[in-house]
């Protein structure tokens, strides 16, 4: 599936309709075109911090990062002026004018800012950030509950504070509950809140902490990247990196700090770069800081995803949750060899380092191994894959080329559809009804049909449709009983 589809949210529906009911596995193709902002779900556990374009209007500063909305997105960018309109600072850190002037330097050195003119949410950081965490100074390692002899996978992740009242360790709310998704298949994950509940964890300082092993000396998050960005980041320092001069540096970070509601508009480009995540990672250091995350006109903007309790319901009615959605750069590792084009590009050591992480998830069940079930035949709707691929021809070759059938639902005849066995011809644009949701839109697009659909065209709803048709008819004729799926087969044999 592409973006033309998802954004058509009844063809969309159409299809994953579909694909729930037959339990067929879609390979997404948001990260696979570098959409995906990873330092965010590093950080966060949430792959989407974002809020509608009308959010920037709520803006009171609001930084403009490797980003050009007055071009890029034009039906919002009136957001951008009607905020300064009103009062917001709008600020364009933009290559357009330095080439370097969006490095990660840039943003830590705001954050030695901040850090140093101590103009810091300090109840924010203490309850919803781990700036306060315990470090152990001699390993540079968490103190986790296993130094105190817990054991199991809930102690591995079972953290501390230093409590400023009781002038002792104590665990961190909404920690040590093991890893996600480690419990029992179906399993509800635990309830837990961060709530501190007369807990006041020291930011600052290091202490002395009594183990199994004896006596470690810790000290917080926050003092680390403290002395990290004193170290390394200074405006100074980031002036010769970037060419922004240090007092810039200093104003916008100041301005930012000080706003009440700071936003970092970030858009899609950063997701794309080999570091990205690392840039991701230090604009929400900024926000955690400053306590804009969470904040209406506040946090790190990159993009949001429309509501889905409708749309769930007409997918998942009658049958039950069952679509499988694979991580593409995980579903290409597996049938494109990725252990073969990680050698010729990173060399043999790196390939095998990544291979060893990526057979150890599998054989953790971390990770699914599609590579169990051969591929055979594939559906390519609303995108072009043959063509946008980052791999080029090696993707054509050593994926496309093995299955036995493809089947191209497309508008055009397009470089996917040369390749394709069956060409299935869709409805173009203004040829059918449905509307379009962006995500951070407020407004919805209606699609009106202007003129009828060319030749035998359908809409995908309507092909859709056909092949579920088709493919039950089949199915009766011969006789088939009911395929056991695998989600649900192994939920009922944790819960037997």
């Amino acid at each position: 599936m592409g973006t033309q589809m998802i954004l058509k949210r009844g063809a969309f529906s159409a299809l994953f309709r579909f694909a729930n009911c037959s339990g067929i596995v879609i390979p997404e193709t948001f990260a696979g075109v570098g959409d995906l902002p990873v330092g965010a779900y590093m950080t966060l556990g949430e792959s989407l911090p974002g809020d509608s374009m009308a959010a920037v209007y709520k803006s009171k500063c609001c930084l403009v990062w490797v980003a050009n909305p007055a071009a890029t997105r034009i039906p919002d960018a009136h957001f951008f002026w009607e905020a300064r309109y009103n009062g917001t600072e709008v600020v364009c850190i933009s290559p357009d004018f330095s080439a370097t002037a969006i490095h990660t330097a840039l943003a830590l050195a705001m954050v030695q800012t901040i850090i140093a003119d101590r103009l810091i949410e300090w109840d924010y950081i203490r309850e919803q950030t781990d700036l306060p965490f315990l470090v152990r100074t001699d390993t540079g390692k968490f103190l986790r509950a296993t130094d105190f002899g817990e054991t199991g996978p809930e102690a591995e992740h079972g953290f501390y504070f230093w409590d400023e009242a009781t002038k002792q360790p104590v665990k961190a709310p909404a920690t040590g509950f093991g890893a996600e998704g480690a419990g029992a298949p179906g399993a509800a994950a635990p309830a837990a809140s961060l709530r501190l509940d007369g807990i006041r964890p020291a930011v600052e300082g290091r202490f002395k902490v009594r183990t199994t092993k004896g006596r470690v000396e810790v000290t917080t998050v926050f003092e680390l990247t403290r002395a990290l960005v004193n170290r390394e980041y200074t405006p100074e320092q980031a002036q010769a990196i970037t060419g922004v001069h240090a007092d810039n540096i200093r104003a916008i970070a100041r301005s930012f700090a000080k706003s009440g509601a700071g936003m970092i508009y970030a858009g899609y480009r950063s997701c794309k770069w080999l570091h990205g995540d690392k840039l991701h990672r230090a604009w929400l250091l900024m926000c955690a800081l400053t306590g804009n995350t969470g904040r209406e006109g506040g946090g790190m903007q990159t993009t949001q995803l429309a509501k889905s309790d409708g749309f769930a319901k007409f997918v998942f009615a009658g049958v039950g949750p069952r679509v499988k959605v694979a991580a593409i750069s995980v579903w290409d590792y597996a049938q494109s060899d990725g252990k073969a084009l990680n050698e010729k590009v990173y060399g043999g050591e790196m390939a095998e380092k990544l291979d060893r992480y990526y057979r150890q998830s599998i054989n953790n069940g971390w990770l699914p191994d599609y590579s169990r079930t051969p591929w055979k035949m594939a559906f390519m709707a609303g995108h072009n894959t043959a063509n946008w691929r980052a791999s080029g021809t090696r993707f054509r070759d050593t994926v496309l080329a093995k299955l036995d059938t493809i089947v191209a639902m497309t508008p055009d005849m397009s470089v996917t559809a040369m390749y394709a066995d069956y060409v299935l011809p869709i409805a173009q644009h203004y040829e059918r009804h449905d509307f379009t949701m962006e995500g951070r839109t407020p407004y919805i697009q209606v699609l009106d049909q202007a003129v009828p659909p060319l030749g035998e065209s359908v809409d995908d709803w309507e092909a859709m449709v056909r092949v579920a048709r088709a493919v039950s008819s089949k199915a009766r004729e011969r006789n088939l009983p009911p395929v056991k799926d695998t989600a649900s087969w192994q939920a009922q044999q944790g819960a037997a």
